[in-house]
């Protein structure tokens, strides 16, 4: 192949062959990438689209760190990793009401989240249940439980932060009053 045909397929990507013309479109040689990385390729691969895996990575790594910060700072978080990072690596977040915690940044794409939010925000749709199937629930300290009234079981739950007194409205004689 000449060494025109090696500088043009350079060119697309802003590169440079090292190539001396001589060799067959299949020979690997070397070429440079806009950011001065080095790396050996067929002018066959580099016409099909391969090229400079440093610079792929490096790019890689951009994408990925803006759309985790993008997914973060959409459930009111803020990424606390100031480098970039990849799809596997370990990040620090903090969540909007100061949480903070080290997770896999693909994780962040699954939609994993502040663990401590998760278990507050499952006892309140647990609480909402209760409600729902007629107890009343008013609030205040922290207590451990268990009761059993009709067919209604609820064994040994953990509130932090939570008074409650739970009055069963399909019972109207059984109130019941937890410290």
């Amino acid at each position: 192949m000449s060494l025109k045909a090696f500088q043009s397929a350079a060119e697309i990507y802003g590169g440079n062959s090292l190539a001396d013309g001589n060799e067959s479109q299949y020979a690997k040689v070397d070429w440079i990438c806009v950011r001065k990385h080095r790396f050996s390729a067929s002018l066959f691969n580099v016409k099909a689209g391969f090229w400079c895996l440093k610079c792929k990575k490096e790019e890689e790594r951009e994408e990925v760190t803006a759309y985790a910060k993008e997914i973060i700072d959409l459930n009111g978080g803020k990424c606390l990793t100031t480098k970039k990072f990849g799809f596997k690596d370990i990040i620090s977040v903090q969540c909007g009401f100061g949480h903070k915690w080290a997770i896999q940044a693909e994780r962040v794409f699954y939609g994993s989240w502040c663990k401590v939010c998760d278990k507050e925000r499952k006892v309140s749709e647990f609480l909402d249940r209760l409600h729902a199937s007629g107890w009343k629930i008013i609030g205040g300290k922290m207590l451990i439980w268990t009761l059993s009234l009709s067919s209604r079981v609820i064994k040994d739950i953990f509130f932090p932060k939570r008074y409650i007194l739970l009055i069963c409205t399909t019972i109207a004689s059984n109130v019941l009053q937890l410290k």
